[in-house]
């Protein structure tokens, strides 16, 4: 089985039924600092299943005012995940690179060939963060 379907695999089954059923639920939002790319004292206010794939991740409770926010907030769903790139935190990538055998054991945080399923609009605001497609090849 060639690389991309093994990745597509994978994604498709960090976000597959399971997980789907979980993003239709209001996700536990926190303030995730250390990670954005407008500085480290700017909090992200993402889930906190997102927050702990990032290097850098600091996942703390949310103020009031960050609460209110996330109140109005919509849940993701599976079609707005994507492979974010150079963001994962040790041991946090969801596949296999040409450095590590497996997802979850990659040894290098934002190593630019690990990536993490998150929603693209975070990717995007996350420093380091490349949106990527599924085409892995590159990687082998």
């Amino acid at each position: 089985m060639e690389l991309k379907t093994i990745a597509q695999l994978a994604l498709a089954t960090l976000i597959g039924s399971t997980a789907t059923t979980a993003l239709a639920a209001k996700p536990h939002y926190v303030a995730c600092y250390g990670v954005a790319s407008a500085g480290p004292n700017v909090p992200l206010i993402i889930a906190k299943g997102d927050c702990d794939k990032l290097a850098g991740g600091q996942a703390q409770k949310l103020t009031p005012a960050q609460a209110a926010v996330a109140a109005k907030m919509k849940p993701y769903n599976a079609n707005d995940y994507v492979a974010c790139y150079g963001v994962a935190a040790v041991n946090e990538n969801d596949c296999a690179t040409h450095t590590s055998a497996c997802g979850g054991s990659v040894a290098t945080p934002r190593s630019p060939t690990a990536w993490v399923a998150i929603p693209k609009g975070i990717c995007q605001q996350v420093k380091g963060g490349v949106v990527g497609t599924l085409d892995t090849s590159k990687n082998s």
